[in-house]
Formats: structure tokens, sequence, C-alpha cells
């Protein structure tokens, strides 16, 4: 123990070990001699971190993911004149952290400029007792959860804590029998009923207990605990996502409700892809786990689709697409994707203040995100911020700039304003990796490694191989028609125009250059269709224009694509009734869904919807297919299809001026259960508001009959989902060539290895492939073991010295020679 009178030298204890102490000579001498670092806390000067030597202090190391979001606890108000000259604060939540924080205010006034408090305020917000709850983020149902709680006392004296698991209905306490054993198959079970548990806690010491729960059921499950103890307590809850078991196969079956013509639809019959029951006679296994099953139809007003509200200020790619986030990309996507429909609300007057800030604010914020991405020496964005080395993307660089275009509005700046100095490292960067020297036939334009992907169709053209000698031409002209969408936007600021300018003509002149090569090639037929319409040459417009109409496809509506893609299945039942069934995913749906919106945007700039009866027509077949291939109400298939799609639709969308008058009923009525049948109702009040329908897991089956009325347009999509145990039930998209049969992209393994005492602790290994590879261009082949571009593999070749030296080697009797050769 720590005992001044028995010896100076052991005066404080540095609250790591019983026996580690320190004495005033070493109390703020520059020196850190606790682990923890206390003997140089509460000093005159703080900065300990300067001092050679330095020792980062323990519970830093360990809390080191909080200093993101709790360095700084900032908050800003616009303040009127008060009387008294106070003004209202709200109260900040401190974090509990053993740590200081220095308190002071910033004021800007408009006579008397910036204003900085002269005196700012220490605070230290060290607890002496506080608790931290630990849990997994999600969950199946039938997993035993270990819930770790943590206990820190930062006092100088040992206490007894009594930490209470409190009960509920919701889930089970997990008791674990004598020595620690648990028979994890059926283990003995507490239920709705406290469970305490008494620790000793040593002074400065902390300590961690795990309790295991079993949760009772899907969906969010909140546990609670309270510690209690003779010098403070709290209680403290966390909440788990509990999900069914098995894989969930989901299942999209999207129309467009278009009233302006006809003041009623006939009956729409979608059909429910899952069973009524799980049984299948005759086999062990089951058609889907049960208590799985889930229905639901939205209906929103408008062509483009849920767009942003109170309830939903922002999408991100996880919501849109399905997709993670936390890349370079997911974040541009984040951003693109709601400032697009901010745009259409803008543009179609449905904006209110209040969404404009909330998603702003969220913008914003993806905007700081976006800033870690960008390296600071050449402007480059990287997809991971920690390959800045090597990993800049040209493709990333292009999309940044045209995103943070679309971003920046003149009356948004309070908000989102965006420095021109990031415009300018862009436009620096891909003014640098611009093609301007070597074969004049690649002068202008961009190549990267991350770009839009055509693997399984990039040597077919409407099912017809492509002439090889295109493809080096071919895998260039998408990013650099995105960059000259980038670089051509009105909002690139004057001062930079020139060097926009200089990139853009380089880049139109070698889309203009092998614009005969593209045929009928859709993402690049469509993306250098759009990209000319901002050239000042109009021949090479219309030419792309005339190129784009003799290649599309109607057995679907109007569409672009390499390969057809099927139309929603259309099917007559035994009483006559057409039977809406679920679309099916095709690997390349959504490379099409890109390239028909960008022809769209083509087609939209180079003719006059208003005037010419023809591209109207076409409009609004194209304006079908992009309604019919959305996998969720909020998104397509994947990040960049839906934000060219959105893009597209939003322009469409400004052309209806009679939005303001629109009054839809929709009568849905399940064959289930018809005494659950609803009507809903949209106006102008709630166009764009999304109205679900939902249906629970005994009522998922069947048919949903849906009948509308009155005038204007609505997407409606029915949406079921059910989970399933097997492989062979897994749902995958359908292969192009054999459509009775899946296309499978990609495999994975695991090998589980369980350890601990009761096995309670899991190390998955995982090993994934692609089944996919990159097929051979000259054979066609995904297995050609001659093609150089195969998977992109490297080709090495030796040195003429390497392979003199190793002749030299075998020549002179070696038997064993271990030549390693440099690439």
């Amino acid at each position: 123990t720590c005992n001044e009178t028995l010896n100076p030298e052991r005066a404080f204890p540095c609250y790591t070990k019983p026996d580690e102490c320190y004495g005033y000579r070493q109390k703020c001498d520059g020196k850190i001699d606790c682990l923890t670092g206390v003997d140089e806390m509460n000093c005159e000067s703080d900065s300990y971190r300067d001092v050679p030597g330095y020792v980062e202090p323990y519970f830093e190391f360990m809390f080191r993911h909080f200093i993101y979001d709790e360095d700084w606890l900032w908050q800003d108000l616009y303040a009127k004149p008060f009387l008294n000259g106070k003004v209202p604060i709200n109260t900040a939540v401190v974090p509990k952290l053993e740590t200081g924080w220095v308190i002071g205010a910033i004021a800007i006034d408009s006579e008397k400029g910036i204003q900085v408090q002269e005196d700012p305020t220490m605070f230290t917000s060290t607890r002496r007792f506080y608790m931290r709850l630990e849990a997994p983020k999600s969950a199946f149902w039938g997993e035993q959860l270990g819930i770790r709680v943590a206990l820190f006392n930062r006092w100088d004296y040992w206490i007894e804590v009594l930490v209470v698991l409190k009960k509920s209905k919701d889930y089970d306490f997990v008791s674990v029998g004598a020595g620690g054993q648990v028979n994890s198959y059926s283990p003995e079970l507490v239920s709705n009923s406290d469970v305490h548990s008494l620790v000793y806690l040593r002074g400065g010491g902390h300590t961690m207990i795990y309790f295991p729960v079993l949760p009772r059921q899907t969906g969010k499950v909140t546990i609670s605990f309270c510690t209690y103890s003779f010098i403070g307590g709290e209680c403290s809850a966390v909440t788990i996502p509990i999900s069914i078991n098995g894989v969930a196969n989901s299942y999209s079956s999207p129309i467009l409700i278009d009233l302006v013509d006809n003041s009623e639809l006939l009956a729409q019959n979608f059909f429910i892809i899952a069973e009524q029951t799980f049984v299948e006679p005759e086999k062990r296994w089951r058609r889907y786990v049960p208590g799985s099953k889930a229905a639901y139809l939205t209906v929103v007003g408008d062509i483009v689709g849920p767009t942003l509200g109170p309830d939903q200020p922002y999408c991100d790619a996880s919501c849109s697409a399905w997709k993670p986030v936390g890349s370079a990309e997911s974040v541009l996507f984040n951003m693109n994707r709601n400032v697009q429909m901010l745009h259409y609300l803008r543009m179609t007057k449905q904006l209110q203040d209040a969404t404009l800030k909330s998603t702003l604010t969220y913008v914003n914020t993806q905007f700081a995100r976006l800033t870690f991405f960008i390296e600071p020496t050449s402007g480059g964005i990287s997809n991971f911020p920690e390959r800045f080395a090597n990993e800049t993307s040209t493709f990333l660089t292009a999309l940044g700039l045209y995103t943070l275009a679309e971003t920046s509005f003149s009356e948004w700046d309070q908000i989102t304003y965006i420095s021109p100095d990031i415009f300018k490292k862009l436009l620096i960067f891909l003014n640098a990796t611009q093609v301007r020297t070597g074969d004049p036939e690649f002068f202008g334009s961009f190549t990267d490694s991350i770009q839009w992907d055509l693997k399984y169709f990039n040597i077919y053209i409407n099912d017809v191989p492509v002439d090889p000698a295109f493809h080096p031409y071919l895998e260039r002209v998408t990013i650099t028609a995105l960059s000259v969408l980038a670089t051509s936007h009105p909002s690139i600021p004057k001062p930079l125009g020139p060097l926009a300018s200089t990139i853009s003509s380089a880049a139109l002149s070698y889309l203009r250059r092998h614009l005969p090569k593209m045929g009928n090639n859709a993402l690049c037929l469509a993306m250098t269709a759009y990209a000319l319409t901002f050239d000042s040459d109009t021949t090479y417009k219309f030419k792309a224009r005339d190129m784009l109409l003799s290649s599309v496809r109607t057995d679907n509506y109007l569409y672009w694509a390499v390969r057809r893609l099927r139309s929603l299945i259309r099917e007559p039942d035994t009483a006559g009734k057409v039977i809406i069934k679920p679309r099916i995913e095709w690997p390349n749906d959504a490379f099409a869904v890109e390239a028909t919106g960008f022809a769209l945007l083509a087609l939209f700039k180079t003719g006059s919807p208003s005037t010419d009866s023809i591209l109207r027509n076409n409009i609004t077949k194209i304006v079908h297919f992009l309604s019919e291939t959305k996998n969720m109400a909020q998104g397509w298939i994947s990040t960049q299809d839906t934000i060219i799609a959105i893009r597209a639709l939003r322009e469409i969308a400004q052309l209806d001026l009679n939005r303001v008058i629109y009054n839809i009923r929709v009568d849905i009525s399940p064959s289930s259960d018809v005494s659950k049948s609803r009507s809903i109702f949209l106006d102008g009040s709630n166009l764009t508001v999304p109205q679900t329908y939902a249906l629970g897991d005994a009522d998922t089956w069947g048919e949903v009959t849906v009948k509308a009325s009155g005038s204007g347009r609505a997407v409606l999509q029915l949406y079921v989902t059910k989970s399933v145990e097997n492989e062979f039930q897994v749902k995958n998209a359908a292969d192009p060539v054999t459509p009775e049969n899946s296309f499978r992209t990609f495999e994975v393994s695991c090998v589980p290895n369980f350890a601990g005492k009761n096995g309670s602790l899991l190390h998955m290994t995982s090993c994934a492939r692609l089944h996919s590879a990159d097929i051979c261009k000259v054979c066609g082949s995904f297995q050609c073991p001659y093609c150089p571009d195969y998977n992109f593999a490297t080709v090495v070749q030796p040195t003429v010295a390497v392979l003199l030296a190793a002749v030299a080697l075998l020549l002179m009797g070696w038997r064993k020679a271990t030549i390693e050769v440099s690439c």
C-alpha cells in the first residue's frame, strides 16, 4: 500500500497495482513515473506529451476509439439581444472519460467583431465510480449473448459494487453452474427475474464481468443493468437488434401507376412468392425459417420515389442500396444521393425549411469525412485513407469533383460552403493524370483501376462479341466521360474555369475520336452521348443521339443494355387475372439502369419533350423501365446506378406542372386476410412521403390486389422477404445465357475455431474467391491460362542477367538454386 508516513517515496497511489506508488519528488517533474500518468496530472503545465520518453497513459490508450467523437463538445447558436444579458446554452452530456476540459466561448458580432473569453474555465470530468456496457451490435434469434459490464473505481479506497441485471420478459439470464460450467444446448435459465452479482473493486482499479443473456424474441431487445455502491451508482442499457435465423431472400415487384391519361387503373394482382406453410411434403428441409416472412407494400407519389422529410432527413448507402458505408465511394454516394433529392424537392417546390437544414447538416458531415480521403499533396481521392501512397483514384477524384459541384449551391453556402481550394486540388490531380503524351490515339483520356467494371459483359455488344482491338479504347471511355461531366459543371468556381475547360476539351476530343468504335456498347455510348451535350460542336452531339436511338432495346419498354433484361413476369391465372411476379435480378441490370439513365439525360438535353410527342412518349417508356428495375423503394441495384437514375428522373419530374392538383387513392386487399384491406391517399401534402402497408408472418402468402384511381403518378412496390437455411435455396442473380440457372459470382467458406472454458470464444477464418473473374478479352473464356489479362495477373519477365545467372548455377553442378525475381 501507499503510505506517506512509512515512506515519502511511496506517498500516492498510481491507480494501477496496489503496490505501485509515487512520491513528492516524482509529482510534476516532467517525467511519467506511473503507467496511468497520474503523477503528471493537475500540474501547472500539462504539455507532458513533449517530454522526451513520453509514454501514452494507459487509460488514454485504452479509450483511444472515443477521441474522434468526444474531443470537442461544440455548441453554437444565434443569439438575439437579451434584456438581462444572458444567453441560454443547452446542457452538454460529458463523456465517461478520465480527462479534463477547457470551457470557453467565442462570439462573433457584426459591430464588435470576434470576441474570445479571456479566462476559460478548467473542468475535470473524472467520476469516482462509473460503469460501461459492451454488447454485440446485432445478433440472431437463438444466440446466447455475452454482455460485458466494465466497472471503474476512481476513488482511492476499495468498494463493493452490486450489479443487477434487471428483469424483463424479452430475455433470460443463462445461469452459470459450479466451476463456471454451462450446458450450451439446454442451459438453466432465469426468466423475468433480477440477477444480482457482488463485485469487489480496489481503489483506482477496474474490472469486467460477463452476463450471458438469451433473447426471447426478434426485433430490438433492450437489456438493462443497474449498479449500486456507497460512493454512487447508475443504470444503463444496451439495445440489440435481433434478426431471424437463415439467409434472407428478398423479392421486389415495382410498377409505375400512371393516372395522367386515365382516371382509374385496373386491378393489379401481386403474387407473394412466400408459401403459406414452411413444410415441404416428404422433405427434411424447410421452405423457409418459420417466422421469417414479411411483406411491405410501399406507395409514393411522382416518379423519383421516396425523398426526404422529417421522418427521414437523409438516406445513406446502407438504406438506399444495401451497401456498407466507410469508403470514399460510399461517402460520395451519401452526399450525392441526398443532394439530388434536395434539388428535386427544390425544383418541384416541395422543399421545406426543416428538411433542408437537417439534410444539409448531414451532407456537411459527409463533406467533412470526404476531406479525410483527399491526399493533401496530389489532391487525389483514395478509397481507403491508409493507402494514400499508391491508391489514389482518378475515377473517385472525378466522381468527387462532380459530387461537390452538385452540392455547391449559393443558397446553401451557409451550411455546406465548399472552398474553391478543394475544387482546385481535384482539378490539378485530374490535369496531372490526363494522358497528354505517348500514343495520340489515347490523348485526352483517363484510366484507372477503379471504375465502372464490365467484367462478365465486356466482350459483348448486343450479344455479339466485340472486336478485341476496340477494348483498349473503350476501357477509357467511361472515366473520361465522367471527367467531362465533372469539369463542365456550371458550379465550378469561375477562377478555375480555364483549367477545367482544358481538361474537358482534351477529354471531349478523345470521345469524339472514338465514338464510331462504341457501336451499341450501352454504357460507353450513353455516357459519351451525355458528355457530348456539353461540347460546343453540335455535330457529334446529334450523331451520338442517333447512335443511341438505333441501339435501344424495345423488349422491355425502352432501355439500353449489353444483354437483354427480362421484364416483370405477368402471367394469367386460371381465373383470367394477370398476376405480377417479382423481378429477377440479372448480373448486368445495374449497368442497364445506369446506361439508361445517361441515355435519358442525353435525349432530354438534345430534344424538346414539351413539343416533341415522339420524344415524350419515349421518355415515358424509359421512366416505366427505370421504375420496374428497383430492388427497394429508396434505390436501385447499386450506388452508381442509383445516383444516375435519380439524377435523370428529377430532370423529367420538373416537366410535370400539375403536381399540386394530384390526388390518388390506392385500395389494397390481401387474399390471405381480406379484413386487413386498407386505402392509401396521396395528394400535394404527402406526395413524396412513402406510405407503407405491412403484412406479418401469418399473412405473407397468396396475392395482394391493388386498385388505383384519381389523377397523378405513383411508384408502387411490393417487397417480400423470407429466410432460408440451405445453400441451394439462396437466391442469386439469373444467368443471362441460361435464365433458368443462377449466376454465382463469388464463394465464401468459413472455418470456426472455439476456445475458452465453455467454448464461448469464437475465432472465424473466412476465405472468399470470385467465381466470375475477368474473362479473357481474346477468347472470352473465364479460365484462359494463356491470356495475360486473366484476373489482372502480372506477367513476370526476368531480365537477361537473371536468366544467365540461373543457367550458370545449373552448369556449376548446384543441385538446388533459389533465385528471386523482382518485378
